[in-house]
């Protein structure tokens, strides 16, 4: 049984083929390649720095830790339950961006999905006092999204604070033509300790500064890429562990065993976003392919890889499961998780 995140959308225009209300299915594999995946990029004229294997395992092991699987939904732990209230608060924000990510993937079919505060850094535009948190675009030019993602530890969050949010949301113009321009608020909440999503669809955006897609997209693969070419220089091995993606040659793999997952990214992406990497480090301002892989070879991805425990994401980045799978959730009667 795979577990879902129940969702809702406020105010939202008719889309072809979604529903106001849905569930949206969410493995482990899923939860994981998400929470790897959706780093920050501290790169530009004020943070030139690669992101690396720690931060990596840092984002994994968070929601690893405080989410569980019970059944048919995601449940809070007790890791998460017993956290102090400032603690709480990081945390929230941090399984409310990778929800985020979760269900801009599912229901809007972007690709690309990278944090908004780093494409600014990429570009060396100095950072703006109120903006987004993410911006998204699928691979046909058709779907543009600003999200501005938030994050709580019990139930739905007040007029006001969804009103704050909603502001944050509207700060860029995407530029080009984008048939379907979403601009919104996402929040992650607990109803009844089960993971929940709810969308809020602010007024159009205001005028910003228009999108280069290139550090787009650059900030959306920089952190993996950066954290699996770390592993890999570093001549890091892993024994009793393997990896069905280590096998092909169209893809760079990267084992990561404390936290019990390998992360594969297409050769030709990988090397694109390093190149792109030393080429703006270096002041040249070359824009190269930075490899957008396409959405007929995520369905053949999907068709090599199809199994609970890989992940493929619609940007050709994928998560597999190298743990025992022994991980198994059960509960007993004061209703705590215990791992077996």
């Amino acid at each position: 049984m795979t577990p879902v995140i129940p969702y809702r959308l406020h105010d939202f225009r008719p889309i072809a083929g979604v529903h106001a209300m849905g569930r949206v299915k969410v493995n482990r594999a899923d939860l994981l390649r998400a929470s790897a995946t959706i780093g920050v990029t501290p790169f530009g004229r004020s943070a030139n720095r690669a992101p690396t294997v720690t931060e990596l395992l840092w984002r994994v092991a968070m929601a690893d830790a405080n989410l569980y699987e019970d059944g048919h939904h995601w449940r809070r732990s007790d890791s998460y339950t017993f956290l102090n209230p400032t603690e709480k608060g990081a945390v929230s924000y941090f399984l409310g961006q990778v929800q985020a990510k979760i269900v801009a993937e599912t229901i809007f079919q972007v690709s690309t999905f990278a944090q908004f505060e780093s494409y600014l850094q990429a570009r060396g535009i100095p950072l703006r006092r109120s903006r987004p948190d993410f911006i998204g675009f699928d691979d046909s030019g058709s779907v543009f999204l600003t999200v501005e993602a938030k994050g709580r530890f019990g139930t739905r969050p007040s007029n006001t604070e969804i009103a704050s949010a909603k502001l944050q949301s509207q700060a860029i113009n995407p530029g080009g033509s984008y048939p379907n321009d979403f601009v919104y608020a996402h929040v992650s909440y607990f109803q009844d300790d089960h993971w929940n999503a709810d969308l809020y669809d602010p007024p159009a955006a205001r005028k910003g500064q228009n999108l280069d897609i290139q550090h787009a997209m650059f900030a959306h693969y920089w952190p993996t890429v950066s954290a699996i070419n770390e592993r890999t220089q570093s001549g890091f091995e892993s024994t009793g562990m393997d990896s069905r993606l280590a096998q092909f040659d169209d893809f760079r793999t990267a084992m990561f065993p404390e936290v019990g997952i390998a992360i594969g990214v297409p050769s030709a992406t990988y090397r694109s976003t390093l190149e792109f990497a030393a080429q703006n480090r270096g002041g040249v301002k070359v824009h190269p392919d930075t490899g957008i892989v396409k959405s007929h070879e995520v369905q053949e991805l999907r068709s090599r890889f199809g199994d609970n425990r890989i992940s493929v994401g619609n940007d050709g980045m994928i998560c597999e499961l190298i743990d025992d799978g022994s991980r198994e959730i059960q509960q007993t009667s004061d209703a705590r998780p215990v791992i077996p």
